[in-house]
């Protein structure tokens, strides 16, 4: 049994079939095929069903996988053990970001820790932060940049920044730049973040505990789309602040304050598996958050946006 098999195997789960699988590693359909079948013969069992077009784990297949990661990823520690007594930090990390980071807050994070650290290969998948959650739970990633809940099972939760919430409405609402209670902006047509995010599970439990219900009219997967609708006069929304300010600043929108809105928080940082010893490339990341987000005192940048 190979490595580059294990590899194969993997690539082929996560993009869920041969064709993408390739795409992803810069591989061939074939090599691919012939290191999948390799393997299942030194196992004696299917990996997966061949469904036309379409492959799925089988059963065997399901728990081969999380082997398989947990094999690669003490093969990658001993490398990079090896390696950091060279004085270099090398190997591969796996992230997974939500778009609300990735635009603004994390490339210049990024571009300092490949200068110092240029043989690190850095794989980043974006998500909506319930789904990354999930992701470092079962250890498709090594690490999580998103919003963070108040806790959760099997996970290491670290805040960077924090970010707050603003309703907004058109300019020319009757609304606009006003007070107003919530019912009131209830009352309209409402654009929200998706129900499958965080923010709206925030968003919903204020509405509750004012008495009122958060029924989308329409659901978005990012912020940003939010607002860009509310500019078009589709609706009222609320967007995170660090997507809202942009727009509120060339006047593409308006500020509705409304106090149990204003009010509201929500954290920004890393999820960290909490079985998990950080390898010499995670540990050096955390490093760089820690030197970022204490020279931004901790504030998002306003044009950061969309996803959670």
């Amino acid at each position: 049994m190979e490595l580059d098999q294990l590899r194969a195997f993997l690539a082929v789960v996560e993009a869920g079939g041969f064709s993408r699988a390739a795409q992803v590693i810069a591989s061939t359909q074939p090599t691919l095929s012939r290191q999948v079948k390799a393997l299942e013969g030194e196992l004696g069992q299917p990996l997966f069903d061949r469904l036309g077009n379409r492959v799925a784990l089988t059963s065997f297949g399901q728990e081969i996988s999380k082997r398989a990661r947990s094999l690669l990823a003490e093969a990658d520690a001993l490398v990079a053990s090896g390696h950091t007594q060279l004085g270099r930090v090398t190997g591969e990390l796996r992230l997974g970001v939500a778009d609300s980071v990735v635009f603004k807050r994390l490339p210049p994070i990024l571009a300092s820790y490949q200068r110092r650290h240029p043989d690190v290969t850095l794989h980043i998948k974006t998500a909506g932060s319930p789904e990354i959650l999930a992701w470092v739970r079962e250890d498709r990633v090594d690490v999580g940049v998103c919003m963070l809940p108040q806790a959760y099972p099997g996970l290491v939760l670290h805040a960077h920044w924090e970010d707050g919430f603003m309703a907004l409405v058109q300019p020319c609402h009757e609304l606009a730049d006003q007070d107003a209670a919530l019912a009131a902006f209830a009352a309209h047509r409402q654009l929200v973040i998706s129900p499958r995010m965080l923010s709206f599970q925030v968003l919903s439990k204020v509405y509750q505990d004012e008495g009122l219900s958060l029924v989308p009219a329409m659901d978005f997967d990012n912020f940003h789309l939010v607002a860009e609708f509310v500019a078009a006069g589709v609706g009222v929304g609320i967007c995170s602040t660090s997507v809202a300010e942009a727009f509120v600043r060339k006047q593409r929108v308006a500020q509705v304050r409304i106090a149990p809105i204003d009010r509201l928080t929500r954290k920004l940082g890393l999820a960290l598996h909490a079985d998990r010893t950080p390898s010499g490339a995670l540990a050096a990341l955390l490093e760089s958050f820690e030197h970022r987000a204490t020279q931004a005192d901790g504030q998002l940048d306003p044009e950061v946006a969309t996803k959670e």
